[in-house]
């Protein structure tokens, strides 16, 4: 995500290609964290519905920041964080389960770690609607916890050293923190070392805000091996930006699914730190991002951003992290085609952007990863030869010159068999020109808030095209292959006048007049096949637009700005086998059928009703505002 001078407001740096990046000042519309006050976070049941009111505690201190193991609370943040505080008064003992806990975190220490339980702990934790939940150094349960509450607890205690900020100073449902406590834990219960996921959040000796990079390797299973290379980049000057630099990589294994071509898509979400613990804080909006596209909304909305929706994992403000100002696609008129795929690139030679003065990235030089230092580069995985199989990877270089708090989620997805592999997340916090919270884990799959966000990319611009593959002298659209038509349901139920053009094409096996035929067979059956699915489209300007069959093609493994060329770049892959179009493994990916996607003039999502809570952007100047 392009977060440094450009996209804030005061320089030139990454840009999408052949295009050129515009500042434009960002937009509060959101009300977010505490700000100095150490964070509480609960372990809750996502079910339960906390109401309860609270009890007097007036004599108390206030605690911070509230983690929970996690539900949804009624209750201000002060009337919680008085809670909480009432939970871990008076003396506490040691972490139940410390020795397992303290063998996995390895030298991030919890000895110091004081819990409470039953007694006001219990009637705490009940009143927060949670199991447990952390608070500073101390961390409270409803009754004995087992194992894995124990260890998410303790790694909320770690992630608070590191100085984390949290909305309102309470956890969210669903937030990084908790996907990484989570993954912490479960660690801990698999007798593993969680002390890499811990090492993310900063160094084991306690203090907040330490300053490190963000470099690690973690295999999914089933899927590959994602790796973050990221230095952190202190401001140089007062004004400067400080931030992350340097690349994300995805590597398929051996045994993953195929696909033609695998890209990082990312969300992001930016938002602003209070000038007092407890008060407001907005989305930023950088400047590839427009106020005026970057609304909250339910889908159906206009707005790139996505709203808060517990109900469904959804957590608010994310949105798509491409270069949605200045794109040849018209982003200021709806319904106009814009990839979803991250393209950013590094800062030009010669630019001043977090990089410096070099085309390439700081955190990788070179291209760290063997490839051409790109905004994204794709990758593929063709079959399970090592000259079938090439890393994607992607450069980010976020940054600000004010105080604020970034979340990203990076997806390596495979486009054109819709496999999403893995999610890094990722993130920080700029204070006073220095880097804070620095913080990465990876976890299988995508998550309800990625999906959220793509989803409203698609409604304010248009669906990416879909592919629907076919066997060797196959017309028939199989079981797999039909449910990528089947997911298009909620996009063309909230886009019913979308318009779809069909094309269809073959291998090199055979002569030309059978492959048009085949082709054009195949671009039948999958028409079909829509309106068995969707009959309503059959109606009202004949939205399927019969495209027609192309015969032969060559094109799934050519080389194109938006497409891998045929080389592998695993140890033991070939680049001439990797580009030989005789072999099945390149072949497979031509016997298709595309369908593209444009809707009408005038046909984008409804308009917004009171979305957001815009207030006047921050006085800037000299990049002071976003």
């Amino acid at each position: 995500m392009e977060h440094d001078d450009r996209k804030y407001g005061q320089g030139a740096g990454r840009r999408s290609a052949g295009q050129d990046s515009t500042s434009h000042a960002g937009v509060p519309g959101r009300t977010t964290l505490t700000g100095a006050l150490p964070p509480v976070q609960l372990k809750t049941d996502s079910a339960v519905q906390r109401s309860a009111a609270a009890p007097t505690t007036a004599a108390m201190p206030p605690v911070g920041l509230i983690q929970r193991a996690f539900g949804r609370t009624s209750l201000d943040s002060g009337a919680a964080q008085d809670i909480a505080a009432h939970g871990v008064s008076g003396s506490g003992q040691a972490l139940p389960f410390r020795d397992r806990i303290q063998a996995s975190f390895g030298r991030h220490d919890v000895s110091g770690v004081q819990a409470h339980m039953g007694g006001s702990a219990h009637e705490a934790s009940t009143a927060l609607g949670a199991h447990g939940y952390a608070t500073g150094n101390a961390v409270a349960f409803a009754g004995s916890p087992d194992l894995h509450t124990a260890a998410h607890e303790a790694a909320h205690v770690v992630q608070q050293r590191a100085g984390i900020h949290l909305k309102d100073g309470l956890g969210q449902v669903g937030d990084a923190h908790e996907r990484h406590a989570d993954a912490v834990a479960d660690a801990v219960v698999r007798g593993e070392s969680a002390e890499p996921l811990l090492d993310r959040y900063g160094g084991g000796g306690g203090g907040g805000g330490v300053q490190f990079s963000l470099v690690s390797n973690t295999p999914v299973a089933g899927a590959g091996t994602f790796t973050i290379n990221m230095i952190t980049v202190p401001a140089a000057a007062p004004g400067a930006n400080a931030g992350l630099d340097g690349f994300l990589q995805f590597t398929p294994v051996a045994g993953a699914q195929n696909a033609n071509t695998i890209a990082f898509w990312q969300i992001a979400k930016v938002t602003t730190v209070p000038a007092t613990p407890g008060g407001p804080t907005a989305d930023l909006h950088p400047g590839t991002l427009p106020a005026a596209q970057g609304q909250r909304g339910a889908l159906g909305q206009p707005g790139l951003m996505t709203a808060d929706d517990p109900a469904h994992g959804v957590t608010g403000g994310f949105f798509n992290d491409v270069h949605h100002t200045g794109s040849p696609a018209g982003p200021h008129a709806p319904g106009t085609a814009l990839s979803p795929r991250y393209n950013f690139e590094p800062t030009p030679a010669g630019q001043a952007g977090l990089a410096g003065a070099q085309a390439g990235p700081r955190g990788g030089v070179g291209g760290v990863f063997g490839q051409t230092p790109n905004g994204a580069t794709p990758g593929f995985k063709r079959s399970d030869n090592p000259s079938d199989i090439r890393s994607a990877a992607m450069y980010d270089t976020p940054g600000f010159s004010g105080n604020a708090d970034f979340e990203f989620e990076s997806v390596a997805r495979g486009e054109d068999t819709q496999v999403d592999y893995g999610t890094i997340h990722w993130g920080f916090g700029t204070r006073a020109g220095a880097v804070v919270s620095e913080h990465s884990f990876v976890t299988p799959g995508s998550s309800a808030t990625f999906a959220n966000a793509m989803d409203r990319h698609r409604d304010f611009y248009v669906h990416e095209p879909v592919v629907i593959y076919f066997g060797f002298d196959h017309d028939d659209v199989t079981a797999a292959e039909d449910i990528k038509i089947a997911n298009l349901a909620g996009y063309l139920g909230r886009n019913p006048a979308v318009q779809m053009t069909l094309d269809g094409f073959a291998d090199q096996i055979g002569n030309a007049a059978y492959n048009v035929n085949l082709s054009q067979r195949r671009v039948n059956n999958v028409r079909t096949a829509i309106l068995t699915h969707f009959p309503a489209v059959a109606v009202a300007a004949n939205p399927v637009v019969a495209g027609g069959g192309h015969g032969i093609s060559t094109a799934a493994t050519d080389a194109t700005s938006e497409q891998p060329g045929g080389t592998g770049d695993q140890p033991g892959g070939s680049a001439a086998v990797g580009a030989d179009q005789s072999r099945e493994a390149n072949r497979q990916f031509n016997r298709r059928v595309t369908i593209t996607f444009s809707h009408p003039a005038g046909t984008g999502p409804a308009a917004p009703g009171g979305v957001g809570n815009p207030a006047p952007a921050p006085a800037g100047g000299g990049g002071g505002g976003p």
